[in-house]
């Protein structure tokens, strides 16, 4: 029960922050940073959120953190402000790195998250804390060659199919690792047809979806000059959504099943991507968020990892972005103009209660 009160807080306060929050998609076109190993030292002050107590511990860690790209390499003085959870002879810190100098008004520059541990005191006792402090930090830049696992997250707009004019949408993940299967998931959707504004009298909306079904090799970098392939066997539906009298009903018949295929991403001028499947027409657009994040160690419970499918913005953690965004579009369904096919978690082309609460119970997710 007290899971269920959290979860209608959550949704309720997500419809509540459409009328005040910046409109989400200034955020979601472009996310550029770089991965960075950061040297900190310095004092962080935790109080303690249940006995008010304050103990000041001396800090000196390496770790890795995605930084903005404007934030340059180099030695900073730094503040970080969050929150530390002491537990198992460690303690356990989330917050924001805040680089003073950079810092703009009203602007987030200057500012990146951070997620590292370090060795709990015996005399500091388990518990939640809020967390600040004084720092030196040491920005210097991952090489990709230095990478041990690299995740990749794409997002694109459909602009043609078979050479003809054609609208819809493209999601890839996929990640690369050392001495692992390589792992992707790619869904999408295309149709020649236009939306439509009014849904109370008869109107059938048709198109084609597309998911990769097994993944075969990922590839960055390849000797073609793209930054990204995804080979591996597709299933292409063929879906008709008929709308009357307000209400809907939807056929779906699968037209290919585990059909030979490669997904090719080039960034190069302003980046587009192709999807050619056997005994299927080729399939093109724009990429609009190309990110890619390098890992220079893997720790055993990241193997398992599927992306949080309600990051949105691709910012590596589910916050209230992710879920004004998913509130906006609710009740939509595809075929009409609020529809939005990244908000569609459960690609079942109706964002519903479903795709709120899959965005709610991944509240606070960070991976």
């Amino acid at each position: 029960m007290r899971n269920k009160k959290a979860l209608v807080g959550i949704v309720a306060f997500a419809l509540v922050a459409l009328l005040v929050v910046t409109p989400v998609g200034a955020f979601q076109h472009k996310f550029y940073s770089y991965p960075a190993d950061i040297h900190m030292e310095g004092t962080i002050t935790l109080e303690n959120v249940e006995t008010d107590s304050v103990t000041d511990i001396g800090v000196k860690e390496d770790f890795a953190a995605l930084v903005p790209i404007f934030v340059n390499p180099g030695t900073y003085d730094a503040g970080f402000i969050g929150k530390a959870v002491a537990s198992d002879g460690s303690i356990k810190f989330l917050g924001l790195i805040i680089v003073p100098t950079l810092v703009v008004p009203m602007v987030r520059r200057g500012n990146f998250w951070v997620n590292f541990r370090v060795d709990k005191p015996d005399d500091l006792p388990n518990g939640i804390y809020i967390a600040d402090g004084e720092l030196e930090i040491t920005i210097s830049p991952i090489q990709p060659g230095e990478a041990k696992v690299i995740w990749v997250h794409m997002k694109g707009l459909v602009t043609s199919f078979g050479g003809e004019e054609a609208f819809g949408g493209i999601m890839a993940h996929a990640r690369v690792a050392e001495e692992e299967d390589d792992w992707a998931r790619v869904h999408g959707f295309l149709t020649q047809q236009t939306s439509t504004t009014d849904v109370s009298e008869e109107y059938t909306f048709s198109f084609l979806a597309f998911r990769l079904a097994n993944t075969t090799q990922v590839t960055l970098n390849d000797d073609f000059g793209n930054d990204l392939n995804i080979s591996g066997s597709w299933n292409v539906y063929e879906v008709t959504w008929t709308y009357f009298d307000n209400s809907w009903t939807r056929t779906i018949e699968q037209i290919l099943e585990e059909a030979s295929g490669d997904l090719t991403v080039n960034l190069e001028t302003t980046g587009t991507f192709s999807l050619g499947i056997d005994d299927l027409d080729t399939i093109k657009g724009n990429v609009i968020f190309y990110h890619i994040r390098y890992g220079v160690f893997i720790e055993p419970h990241m193997l398992s990892v599927r992306r949080v499918s309600a990051d949105f913005n691709g910012d590596w953690k589910v916050n209230m972005l992710d879920i004004a965004k998913t509130a906006r579009s609710y009740g939509a369904t595809i075929g009409t103009p609020r529809y939005d096919f990244l908000s569609d978690i459960n690609f079942d082309y109706h964002i519903n209660i479903i795709d709120v609460s899959s965005v709610a119970q991944a509240f606070g997710q960070e991976y």
